[in-house]
């Protein structure tokens, strides 16, 4: 056969076979940020005054989220990263799915803030210690820079129908649990989904009603199908689960309300100290590193050698001693490997009807340090080795890990997470 009757054959073929033609979906979707945007430049951690929200950034949000929900279909990671690749593309293989940035509002640059000091009204950074936000605006404090606040935009998203379960998931899990740029995870960037666009026209999305109740339980049934905990994930993969630690705290006013709620709730759990904010802590790190600089221990705070509990809620951790008569030298807690290892609780407003809003506090399925590594402390350039596993007697001389159970009656956790919940939920 000839190159022509080759041609002639295979057309013949594709007539009386003709191939389904592929189904393409377009989504447009607008979006307002709840919160101050932090970062979303090319530069980790500073604000990019032209395109302050990227459709490569976007890209990657969503793989991240379509891998913390459906990811859990694959036993193996080779498999769950080779579909991945085919949904989302690689350096090698370009992806079905086009995402584009069709408008964005340039924000207003926030620096600087309003708040009450013993009664009186001062202006001052937004990361510094009087600042409402300074606990999780920390990073700022060192190498300042700018947030960004009044920022929207318009999100056009294609797809072939194939992938509609999964960029639908993906969509989903980001618009509750996620945001844009840099500390989503402690409530920067939130984003919420307002309106679609479609066929020229507008169209508002109903927000839900301010019952924590109802918003709880609507995500709960959402997580059982996206993303159900009798499920087997592959080892070290983050994800969300239908059964994983998630509370809803409604009372609050506003989304600022919301936000500045749950980073008190965080800062009075971390910080726990007796009496003020410069008291002794309720933690036992500060005697740890004290031990490893060869410095003698505190008698006010619980002198637990070795172990450093706080590494549960992320690393690394940075211990600074500013009293004039305690010369210990800094500390860093951190992986002997890995030396960042990203905090699983999740800490955002949400939007509802009316103005109103409630706080979210999630915890995503995840290793509590790095996998396969060894915990240190690195104190004048030596490390030594600690553990963030408690026992019950051990949890018992830390303030924070006390809280009353159903029947009202003292009880102890060795897991920070659970304390943090308990102290949310009132039981503390």
């Amino acid at each position: 056969m000839n190159d022509t009757q080759d041609l002639l054959a295979r057309a013949k073929a594709s007539l009386e076979n003709p191939q389904p033609r592929e189904r393409w979906v377009t989504l447009e979707r607008e979006y307002k940020l709840l919160t101050p945007l932090f970062g979303g430049g090319p530069t980790p951690g500073e604000v990019d005054p032209v395109t302050s929200i990227r459709g490569t950034e976007i890209r990657g949000h969503l793989r991240f989220w379509w891998r913390a929900t459906l990811g859990g279909r694959f036993s193996a990671v080779s498999d769950l990263h080779a579909e991945e690749e085919r949904i989302w593309g690689s350096a090698s293989q370009a992806s079905k799915i086009t995402l584009a940035i069709t408008r964005q509002s340039p924000g207003k640059p926030l620096s600087t803030i309003k708040t009450k000091k013993k009664g009186k009204m001062i202006t001052v950074d937004i990361a510094h210690p009087d600042s409402p936000y300074s606990y999780v605006a920390f990073p700022l404090r060192d190498k300042g820079g700018t947030l960004l606040t009044d920022v929207n935009f318009i999100l056009r998203i294609t797809y072939p129908d194939e992938f509609e379960e999964d960029v639908e998931a993906a969509l989903w899990a980001w618009e509750m649990f996620g945001g844009i740029g840099a500390r989503t995870r402690r409530g920067f960037g939130a984003i919420c989904h307002v309106a679609d666009r479609k066929d020229g026209k507008r169209i508002r999305v109903n927000l839900p009603l301010c019952d924590a109740r109802v918003i709880k339980d609507d995500i709960r049934q959402k997580l059982k199908k996206v993303a159900p905990s009798k499920w087997e994930w592959p080892e070290g993969v983050s994800h969300l689960a239908s059964n994983m630690l998630l509370e809803v705290i409604d009372g609050n006013d506003n989304t600022e309300d919301a936000w500045l709620y749950l980073i008190k709730q965080l800062r009075k759990f971390r910080q726990s100290r007796e009496g003020d904010d410069y008291g002794p802590t309720h933690w036992p790190e500060g005697n740890v590193v004290r031990h490893a600089a060869g410095r003698p221990p505190s008698s006010k705070s619980p002198n637990i050698r070795n172990i450093a509990p706080r590494a549960q809620l992320g690393l690394p951790i940075m211990f600074h001693f500013p009293q004039k008569d305690d010369p210990t030298p800094d500390g860093t807690l951190k992986g002997k490997n890995t030396e960042r290892m990203a905090s699983r609780l999740i800490l955002r407003p949400l939007q509802c009807a009316n103005g109103r809003a409630v706080a979210l506090a999630a915890v995503l399925k995840a290793p509590a340090i790095p996998p396969n590594d060894t915990l240190v402390l690195e104190v004048d350039g030596k490390e030594t080795t600690v553990t963030h596993k408690l026992t019950r007697s051990q949890a018992k001389q830390i303030e924070p890990l006390k809280y009353k159970d159903k029947t009202g009656k003292e009880n102890v956790t060795t897991n920070l997470l659970n304390a943090f919940f308990s102290q949310l939920r009132g039981k503390k």
